[in-house]
């Protein structure tokens, strides 16, 4: 509007100019030419002109000339033309102030821009408004020619010319060229710029206008790089608005908008677009785009409609991390539409880009003092590392109504997931509805549900770093005494929040400490005083049934908590009356632990110690701990001495829920200290135990007991368990059933990525060793330790079976390989090796049945008298605790008494067995398969 209103000045400009005419045709005749250039400048001070010049060179009935016209600071004048020429008739001038013709140039219009992007005529004041309405132009014709035009800003310059043929009965036409390198006022820079514009009136009243402008424009640090805006418009009724009825000019135009490179990385009004929020709503931090459209422009004495272009691609905003916004229209209705009494908007929009797809419209209008709102927005995908959406709906319906603002909000949000810092939210759907209802002149506003509750169906939720897991299902979030929320800004901003938080299904882990069923409920009242910046909460817990990993259940618990915090400090008392805690299932896992503690907050730094004990009165330990509360910082430790493990008493796994299924059983003694730390980085911990003589089932089920656990363990972390280094154990035994070790040294260190790492695990065993070494096997599903076995003595081996008449000599070496997995152990391509040549002897009751039963048994049995081998190797495979498959392969030769002649043969056995262990271990069991395997192998005899 504001270059309507130029229009207008050089319009009102134009009229002075042919009223001074006409007073100086009354003096044609009593004055002379220089009293006539004294009147011109008389006559141009009176219109509000600096410092006027001009001299009348020219003075007849029926024309005048003038010379050297100027107004303005001299040197920077705000007009300055050389000529201006017009004819006239001198009856038409006094009674119709109209004139023929007006021809101006060359000259110069001089154009300033302040600071505050003002424009002005330096030394030309013509007042507000631009002309008076309804006044028809004050001449027949008009001429513009060579006409320059200087803009002057507080730095740089722009420069141009202006030239025009104006005919009331034919039309004319004018055109602008301005040209500029650089112009800056106040945040505004204006680089290469190139205007141009053209205006023509046709014969028939019609205007055509088509203007261009390109260039660079910065402002505040955001920069526009080749920008283009384009206006190609027509219009009518041109000779009646000449005439004086400009309500009768209406008009339609074309604007097109190319912004194809766009910088906004310096730009502090876009800091917002980096947030991250909006980081992942953009896909990263934007630091530029694109934009483009085109809309075209209706006016009439109505008021002005803006429509999006129907045959051009819709307005297009895309950024440099390919997030794209198209607006376009919606049904007929104008993108804006001004009028006397009504104003409103009306679009859709859709976004798109790497993870979001989104889309929505907007409509809304402003009349007879009230505003309505109605804006439905669909959210079919949305991925970030932030936040997922899919299948979200947010419908806004809001209006105002004098001093009430009405408002309805219904939601329904797929959210998928949603990770604030460390915490992650996923597949947490839900749905619900808002009214607020707001007065402004009693600054009130109260928010409640609309069906009551807001409903959650489900949600999860985990910190990765501490290993902390939650699922809730059926949450609801429901009004108290008849509302959810409500504000007061009168003279204190105060706000209330009042709900009842209830969930029908809830399962929380920590580590391996599990908690599962419905949660209590939680009825609540929170205030908040902006003045007094405080914040009351005051809540009642009540109900519920928990089971805490499966081994305890917590049910019927009822109290109340209070909460406070102002500007110096922050205050927590919480009361619990009563809380049902009782061992999950039949058969007793764990014993309750019962707590009684104190504590003191003093500012932000509170102190607490407490004890832990069993129900049945045995103490644990006792602990001490500090919490710093704006940092979210602090300490505890926990310290307990000659704890003793009994059957039916104290165990282990009563200390921590990660020891469930892996140790039960436990009897010894057991000292040491945990001590936890936290803060905005996470929780630390470490632990230091000793072991007098502890013996336990397991660990796991793949081994059966292990008896005379001694030694210290020094833990710097417990969430992952990690070792200070290198610990090393004695253990008296470690029975696995078919596998028995005792004595044994183990030095292990567990580095915290779920492995232990065995530099030495040894035992003697047979005469040798059997050890593991240098190993590393995961600690979360299957595991494979290589035990090695060294210098292992037959003859021992054959004292520990006991079988009657079965000796031998020699020595072996070997791996067994023992893989764990599900709690079970087995071995894997085990094998024993002789470590060179060897004998066996076998002259039981089982040789002695052979002997009289003559032919291939006795045969057989006759070798094994004396079976002198040179090779010996045992391979082995199977479940410990189950069936294991023997391959043995014997080399050497034998005595064989035939005919009563005696000799040696050589012999190739290879006797197969699958038998559980033990089983196998018993004499007749042996017997049997040597006696079956022998008489099969006497085939092969060489």
């Amino acid at each position: 509007m504001r270059d309507t209103g130029n229009i207008m000045r050089v319009a009102r400009f134009l009229a002075i100019v042919v009223l001074l005419l006409a007073i100086l045709l009354a003096a044609l005749y009593l004055l002379r030419k220089p009293v006539a250039s004294w009147a011109l400048r008389q006559g141009m001070a009176q219109a509000g002109l600096e410092n006027p010049q001009g001299q009348v060179t020219a003075l007849t009935l029926d024309a005048i000339r003038i010379e050297n016209l100027s107004a303005g600071p001299i040197g920077g004048e705000g007009i300055r033309f050389a000529q201006i020429n017009s004819d006239y008739h001198w009856r038409q001038l006094l009674s119709e102030r109209s004139v023929k013709n007006v021809r101006v140039g060359p000259g110069l219009v001089r154009i300033d821009i302040d600071q505050q992007g003002r424009i002005s005529l330096p030394g030309i004041t013509l007042g507000e408004g631009g002309g008076a309405r309804g006044v028809a132009l004050p001449f027949e014709t008009l001429t513009l020619s060579d006409v320059e035009i200087s803009i002057d800003a507080p730095e740089g310059q722009a420069a141009g010319n202006i030239s025009a043929e104006y005919d009331q009965r034919t039309g004319g036409v004018a055109k602008l060229e301005v040209l500029s390198n650089m112009l800056r006022f106040g945040d505004m820079t204006i680089s290469d710029g190139e205007t141009a514009f053209n205006l023509i009136l046709s014969d028939n009243g019609d205007i055509s206008a088509k203007g261009q402008f390109t260039g660079d424009i910065d402002y505040q640090g955001a920069t526009v790089h080749a920008l283009s805006l384009g206006v190609d418009g027509k219009g009518a009724s041109w000779r009646d608005a000449a005439n004086g009825a400009r309500e009768k000019l209406t008009g339609a135009a074309r604007i097109n908008v190319k912004a194809p490179n766009i910088n906004i990385e310096q730009a502090e009004i876009f800091a917002p677009l980096s947030t991250p929020a909006m980081q992942a709503l953009l896909g990263g931090s934007v630091t530029g785009g694109a934009i483009s459209g085109a809309f075209d422009v209706t006016f009439n004495q109505d008021g002005i409609k803006i429509l999006f272009a129907d045959d051009e691609p819709p307005l297009t905003v895309e950024t440099d991390k390919g997030t794209k916004l198209v607006v376009s229209p919606q049904g007929s209705a104008p993108f804006l539409a001004h009028g006397e009494a009504r104003d409103a908007t009306s679009f859709q929009f859709a976004i798109s880009g790497s993870g979001v797809n989104a889309n929505g419209a907007a409509d809304a209008e402003y009349i007879d003092g009230n505003w309505r709102l109605a804006a439905p927005i669909n959210i079919d995908a949305y991925q970030s590392p932030a936040l997922s959406l899919n299948g979200s709906r947010v419908d806004i319906a809001a209006r105002s109504e004098g001093e009430n603002i009405l408002a309805d909000i219904n939601l329904k949000s797929g959210l998928k997931k949603l990770t604030i810092g460390r915490l992650t939210i996923d597949d947490t759907p839900f749905t619900g509805g808002f009214e607020i209802a707001a007065n402004t002149a009693a600054k009130h506003a109260t928010i409640v549900n609309k069906s009551e509750c807001l409903a959650l169906a489900r949600t999860h939720a985990f910190l990765a770093e501490q290993d902390l897991e939650a699922r809730l299902s059926g949450l609801e979030l429901c009004n108290r005494e008849g509302r959810l929320m409500s504000v007061n800004w009168s003279e204190q901003v105060t706000s209330t929040l009042n709900g009842n938080l209830s969930a029908r299904d809830a399962s929380f882990r920590i580590g391996q400490t599990k908690a599962s069923g419905k949660p209590p409920v939680i009825a609540f009242d929170a205030d908040y005083h902006l003045v007094e910046d405080v914040t009351r909460i005051i809540g009642k817990i009540s109900d519920g049934d928990m089971t805490l990993n499966d081994v305890l259940d917590m049910s019927a618990v009822d109290g109340g908590f209070e909460f406070v915090l102002d500007a110096e400090e922050m205050k927590i008392d919480a009361i619990v009356d009563n809380l049902r805690i009782a061992q999950h299932g039949e058969a007793p896992v764990i014993a309750p632990v019962i707590a009684t503690a104190t504590a003191r907050i003093v500012g932000n730094d509170a102190t607490f110690d407490y004890v832990l004990s069993t129900p049945s009165g045995d103490q644990l330990g006792t602990g001490r701990g500090t919490q710093n509360m704006q940092q979210a910082s602090g300490e505890t430790v926990f310290s307990f001495e000659g704890l003793k493990f009994i059957q039916g008493g104290v165990q282990p796994n009563e200390l921590s829920p990660l020891l469930k299924g892996f140790v039960d059983a436990a009897v010894g003694e057991m000292g040491g200290e945990m001590v936890f730390g936290w803060n905005e980085s996470g929780i630390t911990s470490s632990a230091g135990f000793s072991f007098k003589n502890i013996s336990f089932g397991g660990p796991t089920r793949a081994v059966t007991r292990t008896t005379g656990f001694n030694g210290n363990l020094a833990l710097t972390n417990l969430m992952p368990v990690t070792t200070d280094g290198t610990q090393t154990v004695t253990v008296d035994v470690v029975d696995m059933d078919a596998l028995k070790l005792t004595d044994g040294i183990i030095s292990f260190n567990v580095p915290g990525d779920d492995t232990i790492v065995i530099p030495k695990a040894e035992f003697p065993w047979f005469g040798g060793v059997i050890g593991v070494y240098d190993a590393v096997a995961s600690l979360t599903g299957e595991a494979q330790i290589p035990l090695r076995a060294d210098r292992v003595e037959l003859a021992q081996i054959f004292e520990y079976v006991e079988i009657n008449g079965l000796s031998g000599e020699g020595t072996m070496n070997g791996v067994l390989p023992v893989v764990f997995e599900d709690g079970k152990a087995r071995i894997e391509n085990g094998f024993l090796k002789s470590a060179g040549p060897g004998a066996i002897r076998y002259q039981g009751e089982a040789a002695e049945q052979a002997a009289s039963a003559g032919g291939n048994a006795k045969i057989a049995f006759d070798i094994l008298r004396d079976l002198r081998y040179s090779s010996l190797e045992v391979r082995v495979n199977g479940a410990l605790d189950g069936r294991l498959d023997f391959q043995m392969f014997f080399e050497g030769t034998g005595e064989v008494n035939m005919d009563n002649a005696k000799g040696r043969v050589p012999v190739k056995y290879t006797i197969s067995l699958d038998a559980a262990l033990l089983e196998l271990l018993q004499q007749a069991n042996l017997s049997r398969s040597f006696q079956l395997q022998i008489e099969q192998g006497l085939q092969r005899v060489e």
